[in-house]
């Protein structure tokens, strides 16, 4: 390992690099054909085969984050495998969705889980689901595109560099643009369908990047991979489960169990980025197949916490120790730099681009997804408000007339509303650029969230955890709700106010400071004098419930300022958010006035 002053990447491994990127790009697109309208872009015409659809899947769970972060994971002191019980969870995740899910989804001509929760809950339960997608997936997607950027800083330092010295920009900002414009013109290549395929390649590219990566260590290590797991061994290092229950630890077999398989259900069912590759396959049995076989996935992260071993017995060389104090105090301040830094001083020029590709196609292969998931949701919201315009007029006093005559809008024309008709694939297009844009500003901003979780790993899951919650919550509402429009049309006008307070409760338990409860007490009022203008009628009973939600989350942020405050561990998100969103529903069906529903 040279010092950090040692050179980035040479022209060898910008040929390369720039090579592998665009034989992907021409060989994506030739795979995917041109889109010929709004269904084409967002739903691939529903033709791609469930293997590409899996591998697509694939690739968009394990990202950047996991590619660079998890070795951290594993490297730093205390690090260990137990990270392995959330994803043996999440194959139990994936048959629960394949089997309870799909069939829904794909009996009607829907483009999201929002817009089939639309169809037995009403317009504007589907309007909120969708907003609070697009606010989730903003954050969660933020945290990915700070992470990759971080990694450019590493790998193309003095490129950034010479960029900075030329046009005065940051070198973050500069990383940033660069992610966004390869994600960027993947989506716009030709929509879900080049996403899918552009994304079934890289996963190849990935696993390539992974063996190079192995093989390259191996050379590296102190003795053999027999010696390193039995150093791993009595360092505890190789520990898989954790038994001892903790709201606060992550890593925990409880928290795999109830916390991470509830969570799955929700990261693989209800959010867009992965659940829009399952609605453009051919048939129920393809979307099952391609649900469940992602879970062949778990070799991946297997092979990345086995190069997290490696890197941390590696560090223990006279090598490594040659490399001199710049280069460790680098890697102790930021952990996650560990295997970048590997990349660029330890392999070989023309292989490191071969990882770095793999590293970037990790990155790019979820931003793509959410670019085109992002775009469908805001069309979705656009067209609805159109579409409704007419029926939202004409009100009745408490709202259950209008959501039953929605509940019938959204059975017929869900799928117009959601792109706006297949002659808007330029309005799509427009949002795919606008969203890049709100993405990159988004990840320039992460770096203050970024401190207060150990691992970015840990960061970006627990932004997607804000409102899954509430997603999963709608669209279980709409799954096991029974077929009565009126009860469903009540639940949904129920679920636009208990969803938000979700996320709310979500944030006093995450953000622990005076500004974010400003926005707590402010949001809270909102959604009380929302409630308040929408109909008289149970608005004592349902303005006392959000208040206190809202009460609650704001004594939450308040708690965690305090000496006994402890932030509550990630996959409890999830099955949080639900139950509040449900428990929320419930409460604000107890008024008498209201009838029952």
């Amino acid at each position: 390992m040279a010092e950090v002053g040692a050179p980035g990447l040479g022209w060898l491994d910008l040929v390369v690099l720039l090579g592998v990127l665009v034989a992907v790009t021409v060989i994506a697109d030739r795979l995917a054909g041109r889109a010929q309208g709004a269904r084409d872009f967002f739903l691939g015409g529903r033709r791609l085969p469930w293997y590409a659809v899996s591998a697509s899947i694939i690739a968009t769970e394990i990202s950047a984050v996991t590619f660079i972060s998890l070795p951290s994971v594993v490297y730093r002191p205390g690090g260990d495998l137990t990270y392995l019980q959330i994803v043996l969870a999440y194959g139990v995740s994936r048959c629960l969705v394949a089997w309870l899910l799909v069939p829904r989804y794909l009996e009607r001509e829907v483009f999201s889980p929002y817009e089939y929760l639309g169809t037995v809950l009403g317009r504007g339960a589907r309007r909120t689901a969708t907003g609070l997608f697009l606010f989730g997936g903003v954050l969660a997607q933020g945290a990915r595109v700070y992470l990759t950027a971080l990694i450019l800083q590493v790998l193309l330092g003095p490129q950034l560099e010479w960029v900075r010295q030329l046009t005065g920009l940051p070198t973050l900002l500069t990383a940033t643009l660069m992610v966004v414009a390869v994600a960027l013109l993947w989506t716009l290549l030709g929509g879900i369908a080049t996403v899918i395929w552009t994304d079934a390649l890289l996963s190849l590219l990935l696993v390539v990047g992974l063996i190079v990566s192995l093989v390259a260590l191996t050379a590296k290590l102190p003795g053999d991979w027999v010696t390193t797991l039995q150093a791993a061994g009595e360092a505890g290092k190789l520990r898989l489960l954790e038994p001892q229950p903790s709201w606060t630890a992550p890593y925990t077999l409880l928290a795999a169990l109830l916390g991470a398989t509830v969570g799955g259900v929700g990261a693989f069912g209800t959010d867009q980025l992965v659940a829009q590759r399952l609605f453009c396959c051919r048939s129920v049995r393809e979307a099952r197949w391609a649900m469940v076989a992602s879970f062949a996935g778990i070799v991946i992260t297997a092979m990345v916490m086995l190069l997290g071993l490696g890197l941390w017995r590696y560090s223990a060389s006279a090598e490594w120790a040659a490399a001199g104090s710049a280069t460790a105090a680098s890697i102790a301040a930021q952990p996650d730099r560990v295997f970048p830094v590997f990349i660029l001083w330890d392999l070989p020029a023309g292989l490191r681009a071969l990882v770095i590709a793999g590293a970037l196609g990790a990155a790019v292969s979820s931003l793509d997804s959410i670019l085109t998931a992002l775009a469908q949701g805001t069309l979705s919201l656009l067209g609805d408000r159109e579409a409704s315009s007419s029926t939202d007029a004409t009100d009745s006093s408490d709202g259950t007339d209008d959501a039953v005559h929605a509940v019938d809008g959204d059975e017929t024309g869900a799928a117009e509303a959601s792109t706006g008709g297949d002659g808007h694939l330029g309005n799509a297009r427009t949002w795919v650029v606008l969203w890049a844009v709100v993405l990159g500003a988004v990840g320039m901003s992460m770096a203050p969230l970024a401190v207060r979780y150990r691992a970015i790993l840990d960061l970006a899951l627990a932004m997607a955890g804000l409102t899954g919650g509430a997603l999963l919550a709608g669209v279980l509402l709409a799954v096991f709700g029974g077929r009565d429009r009126r009860r469903g049309a009540v639940r949904g006008a129920r679920y636009r106010f208990a969803a938000p307070l979700s996320a709310l409760v979500l944030i006093g338990v995450v953000a622990h400071s005076l500004a974010a409860q400003v926005f707590i007490a402010l949001l809270g009022a909102a959604l009380i004098a929302w409630r308040i203008s929408v109909s008289r009628r149970g608005a004592l009973v349902d303005g006392l419930v959000l208040a206190v939600g809202a009460v609650g989350a704001l004594a939450l942020s308040r708690w965690g300022l305090s000496e006994a405050g402890a932030p509550l561990a990630w996959p409890w998100y999830v099955p949080l958010g639900a139950a509040v969103t449900a428990l929320a529903v419930w409460a604000m069906r107890l008024d008498p006035r209201q009838g029952t529903a």
